[in-house]
């Protein structure tokens, strides 16, 4: 039980890390398509 409860929390953790990153590459990406416009 403890396991399961532990492996849920790593994958909720990593799926918030992921989409930071995610997050962080679009506000680039959209930054350097205003400069381009």
């Amino acid at each position: 039980m403890i396991a399961i409860t532990g492996v849920l929390i790593f994958i909720s953790t990593r799926i918030n890390v992921v989409n930071r990153e995610n997050k962080i590459t679009l506000t680039r990406v959209n930054r350097k398509a205003i400069k381009f416009k």
